[in-house]
């Protein structure tokens, strides 16, 4: 299920995001497509030409938890994406929940750094969102150690607005 709504106040590293999450965009890498021999410029793909989705296998290694997000170009025309997408966490009535993100390798995979993915109609990027499964100090330690996130918020790169993803996981270490 996606939606799309407003994010709110940039914050300087990565804006509202996902938990003690990681985040890295990786699928082939293309340029400028190329008609006649000339090269034809690709422009930026916006919230309104993505659509966003998790895989439905959760990873889980040594206190870490990670799932794949897919954004898909549901567009008509080819475009492209730079750098690290937006997380956000929220509950089953659309509150935000506290998240902080690092851009980075993950226990699971590397990064690879920002970089340009282009995407045909129907191509898809996938970015590693990855999280901690231990309590911190300060949390429950039986149970759940914070409050289920109902919700995914994630924000393309380069935008302001956000799609909806259903998440319903536990994210600790304070988010």
């Amino acid at each position: 299920m996606t939606g799309r709504g407003r994010t709110g106040p940039r914050v300087r590293c990565a804006g509202l995001v996902a938990a003690a999450a990681v985040v890295l965009l990786s699928a082939p890498a293309g340029g400028a497509a190329r008609r006649s021999g000339a090269v034809v410029s690709v422009p930026r793909c916006h919230t309104s030409d993505l659509a966003a989705s998790r895989s439905t296998r959760i990873g889980v290694s040594l206190g870490n938890e990670n799932v794949t997000v897919h954004l898909q170009n549901r567009s008509r025309h080819t475009c492209f994406v730079f750098g690290y997408a937006g997380f956000g966490l929220q509950d089953g009535q659309h509150r935000e929940q506290h998240a902080r993100v690092v851009w980075g390798s993950t226990y699971f995979l590397a990064d690879p750094g920002r970089h340009r993915v282009t995407l045909r109609p129907g191509a898809r990027a996938d970015t590693n969102l990855a999280w901690s499964e231990t309590p911190s100090p300060g949390e429950r330690r039986t149970g759940r150690c914070e409050p289920t996130s109902i919700w995914l918020r994630v924000t393309p790169p380069g935008e302001a607005t956000y799609l909806l993803v259903a998440f319903g996981r536990s994210v600790c270490a304070h988010g």
